[in-house]
């Protein structure tokens, strides 16, 4: 099997890899949450280190939604924000829903406004007070068009060279029917336009036989 398409294929359950990705992630926002001592209290710590990474095992099978609810959590966790945060996260989560939902999704559409949802949120996040650096400023600006664009673009390439490879794979099995049965079908078809055009020519319509 082509490499993309293996890597674009979206099976009916989350694959054992897209589990163990987001159960990293997890451990990785719980320590953070434990560790750092960042705007709120413990208890929403955990909450959001749940909802940045948790839905992420269903990347593949709702990428837009994923995308949605790990922007949705990163507002309510910027937004009221009075300290800033000193960790990654959401970061990294933020980064593999980019290059989930441009590589997942079945509408165009839908890859695109995730994208733009994630962009957004994370523009937003670095104005608030829950990031230090100057807020969205040029460098910023520049950093986030970098990684995100980066993760979002490499989706959506993993997504065009798997259409490509099945394309290719469909019109190779097309060229390799045999002549017979090409043959055949051609003949079949012309065959069924013919009786078509007789039977309209005909100045009575043929009476069906009686059992």
């Amino acid at each position: 099997m082509d490499p993309f398409v293996k890597l674009a294929r979206v099976p009916n359950r989350p694959p054992r890899v897209d589990i163990l990705v987001a159960a990293g992630l997890l451990l990785w926002a719980l320590l953070e949450a434990f560790i750092d001592p960042g705007p709120g209290p413990l208890v929403g710590r955990i909450a959001f280190a749940i909802a940045i990474s948790v839905p992420l095992a269903f990347r593949r099978q709702a990428p837009g939604i994923v995308a949605a609810v790990v922007s949705a959590a990163t507002l309510a966790r910027a937004l009221p924000a009075t300290v800033s945060e000193h960790g990654t996260m959401p970061f990294p989560s933020v980064l593999l829903a980019a290059f989930s939902v441009a590589c997942y999704a079945r509408r165009t559409v839908v890859a695109v406004a995730g994208g733009l949802l994630l962009f957004a949120t994370m523009l937003i996040a670095v104005e608030s007070d829950y990031y230090t650096g100057g807020g969205a400023n040029a460098s910023n600006l520049a950093i986030l068009s970098l990684f995100l664009g980066g993760a979002w673009g490499a989706g959506w390439l993993v997504r065009q060279r798997a259409a490509q490879a099945r394309r290719a794979v469909a019109e190779s099995a097309s060229s390799r029917e045999p002549r017979s049965v090409r043959s055949a079908r051609g003949s079949r078809g012309s065959c069924t336009m013919w009786l078509r055009t007789a039977s309209r020519s005909l100045p009575f319509k043929p009476v069906p036989p009686r059992n």
